[in-house]
């Protein structure tokens, strides 16, 4: 009797620390997600950043020497060209997606390129093989 007691206390211990250890990995699992979520962001604006500094060597806009210290300017002009970054788009009508990452508007020809950039999300986990 003392045994099967001792053994359902060590089943109860068990699932306790097995909810405990299900709420643990919920709370490393919303982390990871939020930190995943912070380096998505960051990759996201690297890109957006290089095509800023792509477009502003061809338009002979201003520009950094390099595509990483290129500062993520609203606007950035000249006589023929503009280069928006994360500007908001008005319309006639309600649109939520109204953000593009960059709007390129060619005065010249009279020309708009919308530019928006998706970065997926890394989650690879490791395997056993």
């Amino acid at each position: 009797m003392f045994k099967q007691l001792n053994n359902n206390n060590n089943n109860n211990n068990n699932n306790n620390n097995n909810n405990n250890k299900s709420n643990s990995d919920s709370d490393s699992n919303s982390n990871s997600n939020s930190n995943n979520n912070n380096n998505n962001k960051g990759r996201h604006d690297n890109v957006v950043r290089y095509i800023q500094w792509q477009l502003c060597a061809k338009c002979e806009l201003q520009r950094a020497n390099s595509w990483y210290e290129q500062k993520s300017e609203g606007v950035v002009e000249s006589a023929n060209f503009k280069i928006l970054w994360d500007f908001t788009v008005q319309c006639d009508w309600k649109i939520e997606a109204r953000r593009p990452d960059i709007v390129f508007v060619d005065k010249k020809e009279r020309e708009v390129v919308i530019i928006v950039v998706a970065i997926p999300g890394d989650r690879v986990k490791d395997k056993e093989l």
